[in-house]
């Protein structure tokens, strides 16, 4: 999971930083955001005449591989992890220790999406940025 924790933190460190706020002021990122948009209005949309981004992306496959590895770190936890606390506590206490496994595992996401959005915030008002 570090592996791929690093490899998803790789694009940061390789690309130059992103600016929403760029001369377009669109996100042409996108995958077909611009040609859905220019194709429902019938008009040509400054700064879409760029339509490079695909599934392909190179950055969209490193994330791509990251999760990946994300995903089989995380399969011994669920799997053997639980097995593994069923067999080696008594079984009066098991089911308290199934539980906290349980527990974490749901509110952490939830934890780390909030924080997530949080440093987002405090890093868009350290750049001027009021949303």
């Amino acid at each position: 999971m570090g592996v791929g924790s690093l490899i998803c933190a790789l694009p940061h460190f390789i690309i130059a930083p992103y600016d929403p706020w760029g001369a377009t002021g669109l996100n042409e990122s996108d995958v077909g955001q611009c040609t859905h948009r220019a194709a429902g209005a019938n008009i040509s949309i400054a700064g879409c005449d760029n339509l490079d981004a695909s599934l392909l992306n190179p950055y969209f496959l490193i994330f791509v591989l990251g999760q990946t590895l994300h995903g089989i770190g995380a399969t011994p936890l669920f799997s053997i992890g639980t097995a593994y606390l069923d067999e080696n506590v008594s079984q009066k206490a098991s089911p308290v220790y199934l539980a906290i496994h349980s527990m974490v595992t749901s509110i952490g996401p939830v934890v780390g999406l909030f924080m997530g959005g949080f440093l987002l915030l405090v890093s868009g008002f350290k750049l001027g940025r009021n949303f």
